[in-house]
C-alpha cells in the first residue's frame, strides 16, 4: 500500500505539479533573478525546461522509490529495523499531508485529491504497522 501511494505522488508530483508550476512567468523571473535580462523564452524552450524538470525528478523520485522497495521487501522478511523506518516514514508523511491539505485549502479553498487519497493509504500503513507491533509485543 505504502508503495503504491509512492507511485501516486510521483504521478502527481512529475505529471501535474510540476508542468503547472513552471509557467513562463515563472522561468522569467527565476532567469531574471540569474541575471539574465532582456532574455525571450520561445515555447520550445519553456517545454524544453519542463521536460528536463520532470526528467530530472523521475530520477530522484525513482532513487528514493527504489529505496522504498528495498524497505519494503526487508519489511516483508520481518527486518525490525525496516518495520521501524516504514512506520517513522508513514507516519510523517501523514503529517506532512495534513499540513499539506489545510495549506491547500485556506491558500485555494480546495483540497488536493492526489494529497487526499495517499494520506488515508499511508495512515493505512501506519496504522497497520501500530497494530503488527502491537500484537508482537503482546505475543512475547
Amino acid at each position: 500500500m505504502s508503495l503504491s501511494a509512492d507511485i501516486i505522488l510521483i504521478y502527481y508530483a512529475t505529471q501535474v505539479l510540476l508542468p503547472s508550476m513552471l509557467t513562463k512567468e515563472v522561468l522569467m523571473r527565476n532567469f531574471h533573478l540569474l541575471g539574465a535580462k532582456g532574455l525571450s523564452l520561445t515555447p520550445d524552450m519553456i517545454e524544453m525546461f519542463k521536460s528536463m524538470a520532470v526528467s530530472s525528478s523521475l530520477l530522484l523520485f525513482g532513487g528514493f522509490f527504489l529505496f522504498n522497495c528495498v524497505i519494503a521487501y526487508n519489511v516483508y522478511k520481518k527486518g525490525n529495523s525496516s518495520i521501524l523506518y516504514l512506520k517513522g516514514y508513514t507516519f510523517s508523511t501523514v503529517i506532512l499531508s495534513i499540513i499539506e491539505i489545510f495549506t491547500f485549502y485556506f491558500k485555494l479553498s480546495e483540497v488536493n485529491f492526489y494529497t487526499l487519497v495517499t494520506t488515508f493509504m499511508y495512515l493505512f500503513v501506519y496504522l497497520g504497522l501500530r497494530s503488527l507491533f502491537k500484537k508482537e509485543e503482546q505475543q512475547t
